[in-house]
C-alpha cells in the first residue's frame, strides 16, 4: 500500500508512523473447482491446520454435491467417486482393432500431467463388434470403424472402476495392480 492511503494520511496527521504488516500464509490450503451454471469455478480454502480445511471442504462440497456442480477435470487428473468407487478421466485418443478372435478391442488413451498422450491405453475393453458398436455408436459415425485398426482423437470422458487383480505387483507402491473395467464413454461436455 501507498504512503498516499487514508491510513498513512491519518498516522501523520496524528503524528505518529503507519506500518502495513503481511499475514502470515496460510499452514493449510486446498482448492476445489468445479463446474457451476456453465462456469468454472475455483474456491480456495485456508485454514490453521488440516482438519480446519477438510471441514471447509466436507461443507463446501455438500453444497455442490447435485448434479448442477461437477469436477473440473485437469490435464492427467484421474478423478475418483468415493461413494461408486467408479473413477474416469479425459479421453483425447481412442485406438480400436480386431483380434485373432474376431472380437475388437477398445483402446482408451488418457493426458499425462505435462499435457501429452499416455503411449499405452488407460482402459482397455474388449467386446463382439455388435456389442462394440452399442458403446460407440452414440460417440462417432460408422464410417470411422469401417477399416480396423483405427487410432482417432476424441473429446471423451471415460469412466472405469478398478476389477479383478492381474497376477501382476505394482513396483511403485507394492500393491496388486488391477484391470480397469469399462463403465461408460461421454463426450466431454455433455
Amino acid at each position: 500500500m501507498s504512503d498516499t492511503s487514508a491510513a498513512a494520511e491519518f498516522a501523520k496527521e496524528a503524528g505518529g508512523t503507519y506500518t502495513m504488516a503481511q499475514l502470515p500464509e496460510a499452514p493449510a490450503s486446498a482448492t476445489l473447482r468445479v463446474q457451476y451454471k456453465g462456469f468454472e469455478v475455483s474456491f480456495t480454502l485456508r485454514g490453521w491446520d488440516q482438519a480446519d480445511v477438510l471441514a471447509q471442504l466436507d461443507t463446501l462440497v455438500a453444497q455442490f454435491s447435485s448434479d448442477i456442480a461437477k469436477p473440473v477435470h485437469s490435464a492427467g487428473a484421474v478423478v475418483e467417486d468415493p461413494a461408486s468407487g467408479e473413477m474416469s478421466f479425459d479421453c483425447p485418443q481412442m485406438r480400436v482393432e480386431r483380434l485373432d478372435t474376431g472380437k475388437l478391442r477398445l483402446e482408451l488413451f488418457k493426458v499425462l500431467g505435462d499435457g501429452s498422450t499416455s503411449r499405452f491405453g488407460e482402459v482397455k475393453h474388449v467386446a463382439s463388434r455388435a456389442d462394440m458398436w452399442a458403446i460407440l455408436e452414440p460417440l462417432m459415425d460408422s464410417k470411422d470403424l469401417e477399416e480396423l485398426p483405427v487410432k482417432l482423437p476424441v473429446e471423451w470422458v471415460v469412466t472405469y472402476r478398478l476389477g479383478r487383480e492381474t497376477g501382476r505387483v505394482n513396483e511403485e507402491t507394492g500393491l496388486p495392480n488391477r484391470y480397469r473395467d469399462l463403465v461408460s464413454i461421454q463426450k466431454r461436455g455433455e
